[in-house]
């Protein structure tokens, strides 16, 4: 381990036992899908059939933009999920899952956000020009609701952020030195969290690919720099072109300002462009660790 990601680690050293992280799994994992698990089955239950196509669309995120903002609230629990895994089972508090140097933090999330939200914008103008985008909000519905949803993205980029790089690899790699499991075994699950099969069919799994080298990508800029400013940079920038201005026809597009002409069933179409979002985001943590290098002399 480099210094910085030693001190990123320290905290989690204190009480760095598997029992503590297995518990510390469980009690997230239950603040986080209760809320919505009750309101799915609550909703089927007690409420209107009208509140229930509400409810359903919403935890889809193919709604409207307030019936999406139901999915986003659910990011709430698992930060709130994740912060009580870390104090009740390891006496820590949230700003261990963040990492030290407030300033280093933001800076970090500039940069990083700053070269994928370019990298992204020119990836999204280049596949437009063959495969144009089709309208899915007006201009002016969609303005109205930026504030409240670059808000929800954040809290839900967070949310994973504290869950995946901060305390799931951080516990590990309080307890194991080796790589494969801090790094690799996050990203797996997180690539994992991604299958949806009735949504994506056969590229289902190519999506959990493409989702895991994010993840692995994601940890390494974690271990590197010692905080998850970078990470969040990254996955916020990457979150508002995907998800705010062109969402894929059949997955969260209700915050979006565009749609794909293409469902993520399009084999023939998702495969070059899973490759070309992978080789994307390869250049950007490069251009990344370029400029931190420069940046920590």
């Amino acid at each position: 381990m480099n210094s910085s990601f030693d001190a990123f680690v320290a905290p989690a050293r204190v009480y760095p036992q598997i029992w503590r992280l297995g518990g510390g799994l469980i009690l997230a994992a239950a603040i986080y899908l209760g809320p919505p698990v009750a309101l799915y089955y609550g909703a089927q239950q007690y409420l209107s059939r009208d509140v229930q196509y509400f409810v359903l669309r919403g935890l889809s995120g193919t709604g409207t933009p307030l019936e999406t903002s139901i999915l986003f609230a659910t990011f709430v629990f698992m930060a709130l999920g994740t912060v009580a895994a870390a104090r009740v089972f390891h006496k820590r508090g949230i700003g261990s899952l963040f990492g030290p140097g407030k300033r280093l933090l933001a800076r970090n999330f500039l940069i990083a956000a700053g070269i994928v939200g370019l990298l992204a914008g020119l990836s999204v103008m280049v596949v437009n020009i063959k495969l144009p985008a089709v309208p899915n909000l007006p201009v002016i519905l969609w303005l109205s609701w930026l504030p409240a949803m670059l808000t929800m993205l954040l809290i839900q980029i967070t949310a994973e952020e504290l869950f995946f790089r901060g305390y799931l690899q951080q516990q590990l790699a309080a307890r194991f030195n080796r790589r494969w499991v801090w790094m690799v075994l996050p990203s797996i699950v997180f690539g994992l969290g991604h299958y949806q099969l009735a949504e994506m069919g056969e590229n289902a799994w190519l999506i959990v690919v493409d989702t895991t080298i994010f993840g692995l990508i994601a940890a390494d800029l974690t271990a590197r720099t010692g905080n998850l400013g970078a990470v969040m940079g990254l996955h916020f920038a990457n979150n508002f072109f995907a998800i705010l201005v062109v969402g894929m026809q059949g997955t969260i597009t209700g915050f979006s300002l565009f749609v794909t002409p293409f469902t993520a069933l399009d084999s023939d179409v998702i495969r070059p462009l899973v490759l070309f979002d992978i080789g994307a985001l390869i250049v950007g943590y490069a251009l990344f660790l370029f400029i931190f290098a420069r940046i920590a002399r």
